[in-house]
């Protein structure tokens, strides 16, 4: 549901429960949990904040409504003026609650006592507001039609934040934006309101989805469902989208889309992914949530599972043809790297990996049923992956498909087809 890691603790919330995540004897792992009262009741997801009192407080904003976590577990928050908010953030000694009427509240400096006073409205849009997102210390109040850039003005009295911009783009769903945060504070990427995926490029809402992405994102019936979060991998930046029904990834480092679907499953198995950092000493990582079996997880390049599950690599290429004349492939040779196996790894998926390399004849809509070739012995890397004599394609050419679920690395630099053309 949500987490937030402190010194030496990770606060993380399941289902009815937050528990801690302490590390223990091992220098560089996380092994053992405490569980703390079962009052914050729910499935829903969280928004956690932390100020910089000597004692951080801790704050928790659920449907079930705001709490502070201490050393006795999950408690009401104190102060009665907080009123309901639907999300809060920290930035600058401040914790930002917002509302779905646009107000937005802020509590003194590094304490949880709010002044009923200390209240600003977002009205660029009547619009209310969803969440508040912190952003290069500035604090952005996102509503449904636009985002507000706030900054500090240091007013001696009253809200101590002064609108400074309005981004003409609002956030279509509570949960479907990421970015901002310390670990990923160059970017901020959201779903905006027209269907689009959007990058905040100084005030502007640069879009960077396709329109296959738009389209995919406006035919959702359920947008709230939507939830975005951010991870880094081998110096690559991600920024994941996911609805029950599909997940997507923009490589930020590259400017590039993919999808990711675990086994057996309809979308990605990370929600919630989140950084350690310097949590624990000697510990630099980055942990999530699994939608399937309720842990935290870690992300890294090293795992080549998802807790045990095949994580299948695949790629189709777009339709190769003489239109609208058919083609007759005689050879397909496909320039992958072989001698990946892994000699100590489990026999045979890791020790004696394979491809599986199918093709469509009408555009995708059918497929055949699939070849399988070696990827080679640990640095076996002398062989070729083809395919020979796959015959007459329809007048939509010839699609191919690759699949590796072996647990090797995978590294994949272009293809070859060979073929005649034949008269339609």
């Amino acid at each position: 549901r949500g987490a937030i890691p402190m010194s030496g603790v990770i606060y993380a919330g399941f289902e009815d429960v937050i528990v801690a995540i302490q590390q223990g004897a091992v220098s560089d792992g996380i092994d053992y949990l405490v569980t703390f009262h079962d009052n914050l009741a729910g499935t829903d997801k969280l928004f956690f904040a932390r100020n910089n009192n000597s004692v951080p407080d801790i704050v928790v904003v659920g449907q079930a409504g705001p709490f502070v976590i201490d050393s006795g577990g999950v408690q009401t928050y104190p102060d009665p003026d907080v009123g309901a908010p639907n999300a809060c953030a920290f930035l600058a000694g401040y914790i930002f609650f917002t509302y779905g009427d646009g107000k937005c509240r802020v509590t003194g400096i590094n304490t949880t006592d709010i002044n009923p006073l200390d209240v600003a409205t977002a009205e660029q849009h009547p619009d209310g507001l969803l969440r508040p997102v912190p952003f290069r210390g500035y604090m952005l109040l996102c509503g449904t039609r636009s985002i507000e850039i706030w900054q500090n003005s240091g007013n001696p009295e009253g809200f101590p934040f002064s609108w400074s911009h309005t981004v003409p783009a609002g956030l279509i769903s509570q949960h479907a934006l990421a970015g901002g945060t310390d670990e990923f504070a160059e970017y901020v990427l959201w779903v905006a309101d027209d269907n689009t995926v959007r990058r905040l490029d100084g005030y502007e809402p640069t879009k960077i989805s396709p329109p296959w992405l738009d389209r995919r994102i406006e035919a959702l019936s359920d947008k709230a469902s939507l939830e975005a979060c951010v991870y880094t991998s081998s110096g690559h930046k991600f920024w994941q989208l996911s609805c029950p029904d599909w997940s997507v990834v923009y490589d930020i480092t590259t400017g590039k889309w993919h999808e990711r679907t675990s086994y057996l499953q309809t979308r990605s198995r990370i929600t919630q992914a989140f950084p350690i950092g310097e949590t624990f000493p000697n510990v630099s990582k980055w942990l999530c949530g699994d939608v399937l079996s309720g842990k935290v997880q870690e992300i890294t390049a090293s795992a080549l599972t998802e807790d045990g599950e095949p994580l299948v690599w695949a790629m189709e290429s777009i339709e190769v043809k003489d239109f609208p004349n058919r083609i007759q492939v005689g050879r397909a040779d496909f320039d992958i790297a072989t001698g990946v196996g892994i000699a100590t790894g489990l026999d045979p998926v890791e020790t004696d990996p394979t491809i599986e390399i199918s093709w469509s004849n009408d555009g995708g809509v059918n497929w055949s049923r699939p070849l399988i070739r070696k990827l080679g012995r640990q640095q076996l890397a002398t062989q070729r992956v083809s395919v020979l004599n796959t015959g007459l394609s329809g007048p939509q050419g010839r699609r191919w498909r690759i699949e590796v679920s072996s647990s090797v690395d995978v590294m994949f630099f272009g293809a070859d087809q060979s073929a005649d053309v034949r008269a339609k």
